[in-house]
């Protein structure tokens, strides 16, 4: 699907948990059938640890992440480098001529126990590793788009998982660390919940793209009724021509799992965890956009086309699916509008409703 698509891509990049209650054996089975995948879209490999590849519950190993650390290619982007780094400072950084990726290793103090606490029901970065990465990146002249890849959520999601509460402890201080060289977006997993939020901070606070889940069974619980699985390709531009006052914006083009039997991925469906397509970037208000729509409608004119409304503010290409969510609840509730979404989720027209 990704290859008839798009050919190929730069990168393929793993969230963590590639493995369930911390299995070895699943985790020198996968690791290199993702070199295999990422090699075959002509891609470099990029993963993090997540809570389930620390084997932190008292299984008996002696060495949370021995697992981990005796993978061959090395662990977590097949650099002997990269190995040595992520496990010493829990991070690693690889820089290429367009992008930067960091991974961060959020589940490093899991197996540890901090009071009557233990670690592995959240995630940590540290104050030394957040202090070593930012020289690490002030340090270097990076290119406009800077990827930050870690397992644990760095910002609560709002809605039906809000009592999970797993987040980064004082991932803030992540956030202003990253915001100071520039808009950086953290791609993180955990949550079973795809979504795309920006997170806390000022004018380049970071952009949190939360993967969801390729392929774990919840259980059939409430909570997996209203989650499906998913896999994403994500596009981002520098300075994209709908907005070149943006630093990086883009697209994140959804699948989704069905379970049926000869289909069992789909392009996603306007109304799935993450649509076909969402952006994120944007830095405009639903509320301003949705007026300056409507205005344009009339008893004469009752339906603009796609092309019409992104002719009011180009850069709305890359608003988020809960923007677009957002600027609908306006259209609504103040102009006696509202948005007709096509198969991706994407604005197809914006029409006066009918009384």
């Amino acid at each position: 699907m990704v290859r008839d698509r798009f050919g190929s891509v730069d990168a393929v990049l793993v969230a963590g948990d590639l493995s369930d209650r911390a299995s070895g054996d699943a985790l020198r089975a996968l690791w290199p059938e993702l070199g295999k995948l990422a090699e075959g879209l002509q891609a470099k490999l990029y993963a993090t640890a997540g809570n389930h590849d620390y084997d932190s519950r008292d299984n008996g190993s002696g060495n949370p992440k021995g697992d981990l650390l005796d993978l061959e290619p090395p662990f977590p982007f097949h650099s002997e480098a990269a190995r040595l780094n992520y496990f010493a400072y829990d991070f690693a950084v690889d820089s290429q001529s367009d992008y930067v990726i960091v991974s961060i290793n959020s589940a490093a103090q899991h197996g540890y126990r901090k009071g009557n606490v233990p670690e592995h029901v959240h995630g940590r970065i540290t104050a030394s590793t957040i202090k070593r990465l930012g020289l690490h990146i002030q340090a270097k002249v990076l290119p406009d788009i800077k990827i930050a890849l870690i397992h644990h959520h760095v910002s609560q999601l709002p809605g039906l998982d809000h009592a999970e509460q797993s987040v980064v402890q004082d991932a803030q201080e992540l956030h202003h660390r990253l915001e100071s060289s520039g808009q950086w977006i953290i791609i993180h997993g955990h949550k079973h919940r795809p979504y795309v939020q920006r997170v806390s901070g000022n004018g380049d606070a970071p952009i949190a793209i939360s993967a969801g889940s390729f392929s774990a069974n919840l259980g059939g619980t409430t909570f997996a009724g209203q989650v499906q699985n998913q896999f994403h390709v994500i596009e981002v531009r520098s300075h994209p021509v709908e907005a070149p006052e943006l630093t990086i914006a883009g697209t994140v083009y959804s699948w989704s799992f069905t379970g049926l039997a000869g289909s069992s991925w789909r392009v996603a469906g306007s109304s799935d965890a993450l649509p076909g397509e969402s952006g994120f970037g944007w830095k405009g208000s639903p509320a301003s956009l949705a007026a300056a729509v409507a205005d344009m409608l009339s008893d004469q004119k009752p339906s603009l086309s796609r092309a019409e409304v992104e002719s009011v503010d180009p850069s709305m290409v890359f608003m988020t699916s809960r923007e677009l969510q957002i600027m609908d609840d306006h259209l609504k509730s103040t102009h006696d509008a509202n948005i007709i979404y096509d198969l991706q989720g994407r604005v197809q027209n914006i029409e006066r409703r009918v009384a």
